[in-house]
């Protein structure tokens, strides 16, 4: 996701802002005798929940989505448009900064932190670890994602490296880095999740070096998300059954969508989503489609225990200064009646 941290809006990927399906109403509001209305703007990688509400899987909810960039939909949720965002834990963490009561509820088809640094496979031999590329031109996707926020911090905390000091950061359209590093402008780059499988299609070019979410995991035993929901702790204690059938019905959206992938290909009903998100490439098809069937590129309701937030938070703490000013109190940043 990306947005400027100068509102720690974190984004995958500069996609557009455009407008493609169902407008939206103006709050979420029960009425007396139909579905409680939410809605959502959706970015391009949350299908799933487009797919939920297409089957009837959203049990008493109605949702009145609307397909935007990710911008656009940290915006509205921002501006009080939507109940729900679709953010990072980190993000709720930067509205408590705020002064507002934003807890991340639920990880339903969140994105998984797919990124990470990325050589040419001739250089294997000349950068075997991340402290190898020290003083190296590093191709990145901008100052303010929150790619280059997660890298910083994990480079900081496990590695002891200063990402803006120890490297030479170069920022590129996330499209293009891969050509940036095929004619060797750079020495290495790191970029968003489509970007990433479209250079990992190609192993006899691309090495991955680091990756992200696997280093997380490898070392806390949780994976990172890019996202997931959030709301205001007051809205989730007034509407507690709503948020647990929510994330319930993308949770059996997600399960329908893994065996149908079809549903978002070219010429598929929801093919906007996978082209916006840059998945209708062949080459990111053959890697991203896999993930998806495993489980690996988005995750599940069940992820969202006290175990993995306990863990997203250690990095959260990690990241203060550049994900935070202040690190809020665990309860402050996670709505616990939602945890599995």
């Amino acid at each position: 996701m990306q947005l400027a941290m100068s509102a720690k809006r974190l984004v995958i990927g500069a996609l557009t802002t455009a407008v493609v399906a169902a407008g939206c109403s103006a709050g979420a509001t029960p009425t007396p005798t139909g579905p409680f209305v939410i809605p959502l703007q959706l970015t391009p990688s949350h299908v799933a929940a487009a797919v939920a509400a297409d089957q009837g899987f959203l049990k008493g909810i109605k949702l009145d989505w609307t397909l935007v960039g990710y911008g656009a939909s940290s915006q509205l949720f921002h501006a009080g448009t939507n109940p729900i965002g679709n953010e990072s834990a980190w993000e709720a963490a930067t509205y408590q900064e705020q002064g507002k009561d934003i807890r991340f509820f639920g990880t339903a088809e969140a994105l998984n932190f797919i990124s990470g640094i990325i050589i040419r496979t001739e250089d294997k031999a000349k950068y075997p670890d991340l402290k190898s590329l020290k003083g190296k031109k590093l191709g990145m996707p901008g100052f303010g994602t929150g790619t280059w926020a997660a890298f910083q911090t994990i480079a900081k905390a496990q590695y002891g490296l200063d990402a803006l000091k120890d490297f030479q950061p170069v920022e590129g359209n996330p499209g293009d880095l891969e050509g940036l590093l095929q004619t060797k402008a750079v020495d290495a780059m790191i970029t968003f999740t489509a970007q990433t499988a479209h250079a990992m299609a190609n192993p006899a070019a691309y090495t991955m070096l680091y990756n992200i979410t696997d280093e997380w995991k490898k070392a806390n035993g949780d994976y990172l998300t890019i996202n997931g929901w959030i709301a205001d702790a007051k809205w989730l204690d007034d509407h507690l059954e709503i948020a647990k059938n929510f994330l319930a019905g993308l949770d059996q959206g997600l399960e329908y969508y893994k065996k149908n992938l079809q549903l978002d290909d070219k010429g598929g009903k929801f093919e906007k989503f996978a082209q916006d998100e840059g998945r209708l490439d062949p080459a990111v098809e053959k890697i991203a489609d896999p993930w998806i069937k495993d489980g690996y590129y988005y995750l599940n309701a069940n992820v969202f225990t006290k175990k993995w937030a306990e863990s997203t938070y250690k990095f959260i703490q990690q990241g203060q200064g550049v994900l935070v000013k202040t690190v809020p109190a665990f309860e402050k940043v996670f709505y616990e009646k939602t945890f599995y």
